[in-house]
């Protein structure tokens, strides 16, 4: 595994090595032991979910207010995705900002996003599966979400017949959202 920083601390793009050969394919994507040491935290997966989405679906901006916060890790097993990382915690030298990122099945990449980090993707290929794993139960109490499409974000989405639920598309702005206190604390 090699584990790169990004502009974003708290976000971090890994590279895995795949095996090919008659049968298939084969990658490592997940070694707790190799992960914490290099992003240093303890991401001990508690979940772990599969998200199957249409062209054109929407996911996020969602983020968790846990205490302990919420990492997850992040792997594209079928079709394609940008994927979209905003630094939403409070007092972060990079408060507000955000990374595009393309995952799909044929890269060797996961990423890792630290809690306190806003998610969310658009799938472009029908039948797009991301698999991830969270150090941390979903508890809807604790859950929230900005509209994708805040332009304080200023998100350069491509364009596609998008599809979004209606708590994303009701979703508050990023401002709403500091207003209402609600938004994670950064952690050193």
């Amino acid at each position: 595994m090699d584990i790169q920083n990004t502009e974003i601390s708290g976000l971090y793009i890994i590279l895995n090595q795949t095996h090919s050969d008659e049968r298939g394919k084969f990658r490592e994507w997940f070694r707790e032991e190799t992960i914490n040491e290099h992003v240093g935290s303890n991401f001990h997966p508690k979940q772990a979910n599969i998200s199957l989405s249409n062209r054109g679906v929407l996911r996020g901006i969602h983020y968790s207010v846990s205490e302990i916060g919420q990492s997850k890790l992040i792997i594209c097993a079928v079709g394609s995705i940008i994927d979209v990382v905003v630094d939403l915690r409070l007092g972060s030298p990079t408060f507000g900002e955000m990374k595009k990122i393309e995952l799909d099945s044929k890269s060797e990449m996961t990423l890792f996003v630290g809690a306190g980090l806003g998610h969310s993707f658009l799938s472009k290929e029908d039948g797009t599966t991301i698999i991830y794993m969270q150090d941390e139960i979903f508890s809807p109490k604790q859950e929230f979400g900005i509209n994708p499409f805040d332009p304080s974000l200023n998100i350069d989405w491509p364009i596609f017949d998008y599809i979004l639920s209606q708590k994303d598309t009701n979703a508050p702005s990023l401002q709403q959202r500091i207003e209402s206190d609600e938004l994670p604390k950064f952690k050193i």
